[in-house]
């Protein structure tokens, strides 16, 4: 077991349950985000704001990446998910600032940082141009910009999902999108940044291979964490109609039977990156 997955294991137990799991799929997902730490340049001694930062993983990952000398912002609107960073800082012994507040109104003056970045935040955002801009606008000319996020419509998989599993995830995309969010935002990035004005603007794609029905091998924890962020939807899903009980029921089990077999599934993790421009 890493350092990182004995001190999540040790700590998510004992957050609040939304903030736990958080933290658990951070785990899954550690291997893909250090993937994308080199493409952010991350300075020797500089600045850096993670923007929704979550349970700030990516905010230790920089931290741990960037060395002694650096400084590394986490923000967040989520109280909770602040503690589980900070706890998280303090069991790895590595320095994160950790700031309260908005992706559509940051919390800093201009030209602060060095680098800005954000993950999987986009695809919740309704005003997504709204949070870009002010990314820009705490990061100093000459500054990076970056923001990584899914698009749904790269996937493919093989067998395809059972319908009742795959009328499932359809529901629970139709929820997120009700709510503001778009799990199509990756294909968005370029010409969001493009009307940022940020130069150059370049977008790289990180595949994401999966066995069974989440990333990395088959997995009876990862399953586990899986099927209850899934079960945490389900008053929301019926509530808004999407599915009825007896539909929602067949979903699960669909997803527990699809993760037994020998599957093939791949994605892009995209990454829109630009430079900051004088202003």
């Amino acid at each position: 077991m890493t350092e990182v997955e004995k001190a999540a294991a040790e700590l998510a137990p004992r957050l609040a349950e939304e903030a736990g799991l958080n933290l658990r799929q951070s785990v899954f997902t550690h291997y893909q985000r250090l993937l994308t730490l080199p493409l952010l340049g991350l300075p020797p001694g500089g600045i850096v704001l993670d923007v929704g930062a979550g349970t700030g993983a990516m905010a230790l990952d920089m931290a741990k990446s960037m060395g002694e000398g650096g400084r590394v912002f986490a923000v967040d609107n989520d109280p909770t998910m602040l503690e589980a960073t900070r706890q998280l800082a303090d069991a790895l012994k590595t320095p994160v600032e950790t700031v309260l507040g908005d992706a559509g109104v940051l919390p800093f003056q201009d030209d602060t940082f060095d680098v800005t970045a954000a993950r999987f935040l986009f695809q919740h955002l309704p005003d997504p141009a709204a949070a870009l801009s002010e990314m820009v606008r705490v990061t100093r000319p000459g500054g990076a910009v970056a923001v990584l996020d899914v698009d749904d419509g790269t996937a493919l998989e093989d067998p395809p999902l059972p319908p009742e599993a795959a009328a499932l995830y359809r529901a629970v995309t139709e929820l997120q999108a009700r709510r503001g969010g778009d799990r199509q935002i990756g294909r968005r990035l370029y010409r969001l940044f493009r009307e940022a004005r940020l130069q150059p603007v370049g977008v790289i794609g990180i595949p994401r291979i999966q066995l069974g029905i989440v990333p990395g091998p088959r997995s009876e924890e990862i399953m586990d964490h899986h099927l209850r962020r899934l079960e945490r939807e389900r008053e929301a899903v019926l509530s808004a109609g999407l599915l009825d009980a007896a539909a929602f029921a067949a979903g699960l089990d669909a997803v527990r039977g699809a993760a037994g077999e020998d599957r093939f599934a791949y994605e892009v993790e995209l990454v829109a990156l630009g430079t900051v421009c004088a202003k």
